[in-house]
């Protein structure tokens, strides 16, 4: 009986093999085509007399990203964008940058799949929090987002509440509150802020309102109009220091492309990985 069980999964086994092989060379094959009746639907969306410019920049990022499962998800989110530019080109605010509305539609794409998938690992979160000390799940705090507007910036609580912690010889971070912050777990809730359209995946690290003044630079005042993000360009070569910190954000602001945003993702992925 366990010889005929063990066949039995050793059979099962290569025929699992066997269709895994086939349906990725059956993805490979049919993914280019995919991609392009995406961007021709999506492009289709657009007035008459701005499909071809738009056709040709769409497919010019497409070159930029990596992986036919990354131009697939981007091709995805073209015909996304190309419902509000759509709207915005006939009303003849023509000066919308494509890469602003592109950018826009994959911080919700990517930002709703990871709190998806890590839906389970937010429940755990939550309740182990609960579970060492009472108080708020959620951190918020006042940040500084685009155009001077606040909002609250929602994190993982790490520190502790109770009275008895506000002693010297008491520390205020928490168990699972030094775990979270050594992972970067703590900073999972800040992708509702990115739903909110309040942040971005990609760009400078929003600021407190005390921090604001020596923040604001009056020779770039694009950085004003730029929106804050979960990674910068600052976070992706490791700067902590102030000064180089605010440089590397005005280097983003006068280079941001996609190109430059995904480079800064894969940057900041590898130096979490390291944490681990």
């Amino acid at each position: 009986m366990g010889l005929i069980a063990g066949l039995a999964v050793f059979i099962a086994g290569i025929l699992g093999a066997a269709l895994a092989r086939q349906f990725a060379d059956e993805f490979k094959a049919w993914t280019p085509w995919a991609i392009e009746r995406l961007v021709r639907n999506a492009v289709a969306r657009l007035p008459e007399n701005q499909r071809e410019r738009f056709g040709e920049e769409w497919r010019s990022h497409l070159n930029e990203i990596p992986g036919e499962v990354g131009k697939l998800v981007v091709a995805f989110g073209f015909v996304f964008a190309a419902r509000k530019m759509s709207s915005i080109l006939k009303t003849g605010r023509d000066r919308t940058s494509v890469s602003d509305i592109l950018k826009r539609t994959l911080d919700v794409t990517f930002s709703a799949a990871c709190l998806f998938l890590c839906f389970p690992l937010l429940l755990v979160i939550g309740c182990l929090i609960r579970l060492e000390s009472s108080g708020p799940v959620i951190f918020r705090q006042f940040r500084i987002g685009r155009n001077g507007r606040q909002f609250e910036l929602y994190r993982f609580r790490t520190v502790s509440v109770n009275l008895e912690d506000a002693f010297p010889w008491r520390p205020r971070l928490t168990r699972i509150g030094r775990l979270l912050r050594r992972t970067a777990l703590d900073e999972l809730p800040v992708l509702l802020n990115v739903l909110r359209g309040e942040m971005s995946l990609v760009g400078p690290r929003p600021k407190t309102p005390n921090y604001v003044d020596s923040y604001h630079v009056p020779d770039h005042p694009e950085q004003a109009t730029t929106k804050p993000g979960v990674t910068g360009w600052a976070q992706a070569n490791g700067s902590s220091d102030p000064k180089t910190e605010l440089a590397n954000d005005l280097y983003y602001i006068k280079n941001r492309s996609l190109k430059l945003d995904l480079l800064i993702l894969v940057r900041t992925i590898k130096r979490a990985l390291a944490r681990y």
